[in-house]
Formats: structure tokens, C-alpha cells, sequence
């Protein structure tokens, strides 16, 4: 494939989601399709996917999970859209505040939830980019610790597979 080819489906798929589907809140369907559509935008510069991002941020005020603090990392995945958004157009002040309340809100609780592998993607990134940008190693600290945790509990050196969450361990 090309990378025009590449784009172009990427553009068309973006186009149907937006005409046909549409989004009304953020969870965790809505916050995986952001994140592409920030990713996107970051590989093909087109501004159409950064004033969707930025929009839809906007609307939501920049809010992880509706401004309630969450261990459940479906409900702030969101917060990789406002981690790029931010990165671009600095304002942590106001983009972030959501993002940062609640990671410290896990790291007081000293865990980040990895109960099922799918948030691994979910959340992971939100803590190690958190401690570059603030210098604060206790959300990389936290994260890891939880990483190894339930690495232990979920992954299997025998088929080199995760398990999906505890309930498909044999």
C-alpha cells in the first residue's frame, strides 16, 4: 500500500463515522475512536481530524469521565486526546485538569486498574506521558508497579499471549 492509499481509506472511514455515527459522550468506544483520529491527524496533518479532536474536547470541556474521579480506564482514555491536544496548543491549566486530578487520584490509591488487558491501552500511556511532562515519577512509578502486578496475573509465557481479564486464566 501507499501511504496516499493509506490516508485516503483512513479520510473515508473518518468521513462514514461522522456522518453516519457520531458521538454524544465519551466512553470508552468514543475515547479509542479520538485517539485515532488525534493519531491521524498527527500522520497526515490534515486539519479536518485536529478540529474534530479539539471540538469534541471543547464540548466536554476537557472533562475525564463527566469530572468523576474513575479507577476504570475506559472512563479516562479520553485523556490521550487531551495529552495531544495539549502538547500541540499548551494550556494544562485548563486542558489537563481533568487528566491530572484523576491520574492522582489512582496514584493516591496506588494502583492503576489492569484487571482486563484492554487497559492496558487505555490508561498506560495517560500515567508515563503525565510523569515526562510534569517531571512527577509517580505516575510512571505507579503505573509500572501496577503493570508488573498484572503482568504477572494475565500474561502467559507459554503461549505468549494476555489473557483478556481472570475469568480466561484455565
Amino acid at each position: 500500500y501507499k501511504s496516499a492509499e493509506i490516508a485516503d481509506t483512513m479520510k473515508q472511514v473518518y468521513d462514514y463515522f461522522e456522518d453516519n455515527i457520531g458521538v454524544t459522550t465519551i466512553g470508552w468506544k468514543e475515547s479509542v475512536y479520538y485517539i485515532g483520529v488525534m493519531d491521524a491527524y498527527m500522520t497526515t496533518g490534515d486539519l479536518d481530524y485536529y478540529l474534530n479532536c479539539r471540538d469534541t474536547a471543547e464540548s466536554f470541556a476537557y472533562k475525564v469521565n463527566g469530572g468523576q474521579l474513575t479507577d476504570f480506564g475506559d472512563d479516562y482514555a479520553i485523556s490521550q486526546m487531551y495529552l495531544g491536544l495539549d502538547a500541540l496548543s499548551p494550556d494544562p491549566d485548563y486542558k489537563l485538569a481533568g487528566t491530572i486530578a484523576n491520574a492522582d487520584y489512582n496514584v493516591d490509591l496506588g494502583k492503576v486498574e489492569y484487571w482486563w488487558c484492554d487497559a492496558l491501552f487505555m490508561s498506560g500511556m495517560v500515567y508515563t506521558e503525565l510523569s515526562r511532562r510534569t517531571g512527577d515519577s509517580s505516575y510512571s512509578d505507579t503505573e509500572f508497579a501496577s503493570y508488573k502486578e498484572w503482568y504477572d496475573k494475565l500474561y502467559s509465557p507459554e503461549y505468549d499471549l494476555w489473557y483478556r481479564d481472570g475469568s480466561y486464566i484455565g
